[in-house]
């Protein structure tokens, strides 16, 4: 189980406090018993900066290491709950692949898009690019940037995850 404390940069503005996370991830099989290593994963979060009610995640992991390479497939459908009884939905993808360079360097690439609805509106938005990931110690930083791939995606999409393992 992790607590998590999100940041947020926008484009122009100040860093400013944005979300807070509690996840957890239960792994269903030991690693290499199974074709893929799959990973069920659940998440609660309150949104701070829209003052967003709180939201539920769900997500399947499913992962393959073949040597120095990692393929992965995750999955996920979120909800949130609107005061006076509205909902909104987000689905999204991630397929990705990385090669380890080094015991603490990974290089690879992923596509991934989200899907949101409420209401009677929908937005689908596709994101390609590259993705690197450091560790020494406790300590390890995942960095990814997309490049939108339709008209309703950002430009750009990049984002920093830094964590220590305690």
């Amino acid at each position: 189980m992790a607590v998590y404390n999100v940041w947020d940069v926008p484009q122009g503005g100040p860093t400013r406090y944005s979300q807070t996370k509690l996840e957890t991830r239960y792994r269903l099989t030991r690693p290499g018993e199974w074709f893929v290593d799959p990973v069920v994963y659940l998440e609660a979060k309150k949104e701070w900066t829209e003052d967003k009610p709180i939201g539920v995640e769900g997500k399947l992991i499913l992962g393959k290491d073949i040597g120095p390479l990692n393929v992965s497939l995750n999955g996920s459908a979120e909800q949130e709950f609107i005061p006076g009884g509205g909902r909104a939905y987000e689905y999204a993808y991630a397929l990705g692949s990385s090669y380890e360079l080094s015991p603490w360097l990974r290089a690879g690439g992923e596509v991934f898009g989200f899907q949101t609805r409420q209401g009677g509106t929908s937005e689908t938005t596709h994101y390609a690019g590259p993705a690197l990931s450091l560790s020494w110690s406790r300590f390890w930083l995942v960095t990814a940037l997309g490049v939108g791939l339709n008209d309703a995606a950002e430009r750009v999409r990049a984002t920093a995850v830094f964590a220590i393992q305690l």
